[in-house]
């Protein structure tokens, strides 16, 4: 039993592990985030899809702004 509490309490170090728990961000969000502070396209490892709805978004808040 002590290699499962010891799992639990690594988890809360390790960002490999808490990347799995659904409570965090996923990692396109975490992708565009990064981008954004950056202030580039989107970054190489985010996918296509990820960059598909970084897109999609940026447009949207553009025509929002334009209101």
């Amino acid at each position: 039993m002590s290699n499962a509490t010891c799992f639990f309490s690594s988890t809360k170090s390790n960002p490999c592990l808490r990347s799995q728990k659904p409570r965090q961000p996923s990692f396109g969000n975490r992708c565009l985030l990064m981008a954004k502070q950056q202030k580039t396209r989107i970054l190489r490892f985010c996918s296509k899809e990820e960059t598909e709805e970084f897109e999609e978004k940026k447009r949207e808040s553009s025509a929002g702004k334009r209101d």
